[in-house]
């Protein structure tokens, strides 16, 4: 039964870890140079729910199979685990949501009010700083999904 949970727990890290590096680091900022500010919007928005679900899963099933696969990732890869765990939360539960609402509400703003320029402003203001917590709760999480992979990587 080991060997399920092993050959699961590497399957399940490499599909993560790419997922995560392809599309945080190489599709999105490609979409961002191609496309106009709202496809790139649309399409972000229908993939983070489950973008930032996933990551939030694997924060918790990654150390499971390797407890139950028996490897010893110790308390550096279960810290990771939980950084990336929090991380994901993070985004997934409070910063995506949070932009979600500042965009549709800029974009309401542009609809009733097109010259308010001061209110549009202040929510331009809001999103760049919301969504760059966003970017470095990513940025946390890639960086401790790789500490969690080097430590793992070191017992295979």
């Amino acid at each position: 039964m080991s060997a399920v949970f092993k050959t699961t727990h590497l399957l399940s890290y490499s599909f993560i870890f790419g997922a995560t590096t392809y599309y945080s680091y190489i599709v999105s900022p490609k979409m961002f140079k191609v496309l106009d500010r709202d496809s790139f919007s649309t399409i972000q928005s229908a993939v983070f729910k489950q973008y930032f679900g996933l990551q939030a899963l694997s924060g918790l099933i990654l150390p499971l199979l390797a407890y139950k696969s028996g490897l010893k990732i110790g308390k550096l890869g279960y810290y990771s685990a939980g950084v990336s765990f929090i991380a994901s939360l993070t985004n997934l539960l409070w910063l995506q949501p949070l932009c979600h609402d500042i965009k549709k509400q800029r974009q309401a703003l542009d609809l009733e009010k097109p010259e308010d320029v001061v209110e549009d402003d202040f929510l331009r203001k809001q999103f760049g700083k919301y969504h760059g917590l966003s970017l470095l709760m990513n940025v946390i999480y890639s960086a401790s999904l790789l500490t969690y992979g080097i430590r793992f990587g070191s017992l295979i």
